[in-house]
């Protein structure tokens, strides 16, 4: 199961799972689509069609066929599905959100039975329109609640209240909350605060800007909720039982992360300067150029009016 597929997926779960790719893709029985941006999307289709390219021979000449793996998301999501679909075969079920907000509806009994789930529900969050959160609680006792993107969200806090762990969205640093209100996203205290009272056991942030410093600081909160919140990052591999060992990698994280940034603004700046130079030596050549033309101008003059003398002379 996969939560969001944003551009680059593929090639994310290709550094994860190495030659052991197609078979994973195979495998994968459902993609879960929080809302419309490029974001969030923008990977499903490389996903479909590598699905389609993994079924092995063997599968086909035994006669085990995969099934089409289970898209569910926002009802233009499956409109943009369809459309591909006319360019290029893919083999999909695509169920709207819309349609996971009960425990009625025949695809949340499906749903519940093929993964073992105990419920499995939709909240709509405060993003844009047909923006989802995700409540799943599993047979053996875990609960999981994933925010998408959204401000802090009341309805998603009361249905997620006991959450094993919550992976929430924090696009924005604290002391932006007037930007992240108006761009519908949370900044890091509102989201480990959402997750606070929800009484989650464990909050796990994501989404950070790329405008800002990929690992958020956690100085401001106290030791006890502190051990409560971890950092994502890219291919991190995590179980439940292990979420006691993120936030004690938090300062090493830091550090690490702090030194790829300072990399960074060192290339940039060895960048700029090289551009300015660059930028100097054209203007250089162009304005030697310009003398050169000029002095060669004045000489042509020069030499028109000492001909002219002589013509006079003669």
């Amino acid at each position: 199961m996969m939560l969001d597929c944003g551009e680059g997926s593929y090639g994310q779960l290709y550094r994860n799972f190495g030659v052991d790719l197609p078979k994973i893709i195979e495998n994968m029985k459902m993609i879960w689509i929080s809302h419309i941006h490029a974001d969030h999307h923008l990977g499903l289709i490389r996903i479909l069609t590598a699905r389609n390219m993994a079924s092995s021979d063997d599968a086909i000449t035994e006669g085990k066929l995969k099934q089409p793996i289970i898209v569910i998301g926002p009802k233009a999501v499956g409109k943009w599905l369809e459309a591909y679909s006319l360019i290029e075969p893919i083999s999909y079920t695509f169920i709207d959100c819309s349609e996971i907000m009960t425990q009625s509806h025949r695809h949340v009994r499906m749903l519940k039975e093929m993964f073992d789930f105990k419920a499995m529900y939709n909240i709509e969050v405060d993003h844009c329109a047909h923006a989802y959160g995700l409540i799943i609680e599993h047979s053996i006792g875990w609960k999981l609640v994933y925010s998408g993107d959204t401000r802090p969200c009341k309805a998603l806090e009361e249905e997620g209240k006991g959450a094993t762990i919550l992976i929430h969205e924090a696009t924005l640093e604290d002391g932006m909350e007037a930007d992240a209100f108006n761009k519908c996203h949370s900044t890091v205290s509102q989201a480990v605060s959402s997750g606070l009272r929800m009484g989650a056991e464990a909050i796990l942030l994501t989404h950070f800007s790329q405008r800002y410093p990929k690992i958020p600081t956690l100085e401001q909160m106290e030791g006890s909720e502190r051990d409560k919140v971890g950092v994502a990052f890219d291919l991190l591999n995590l179980r439940f039982s292990q979420f006691k060992i993120l936030p004690k990698l938090l300062p090493v994280l830091s550090h690490l992360f702090n030194e790829e940034e300072q990399d960074k603004a060192s290339v940039r700046e060895h960048n700029k300067t090289v551009a300015l130079l660059a930028k100097q030596e054209i203007r250089e050549k162009k304005l030697l150029a310009y003398k050169t033309k000029s002095k060669h101008k004045s000489t042509n003059n020069n030499n028109n009016n000492t001909t002219t003398t002589n013509n006079n002379n003669n």
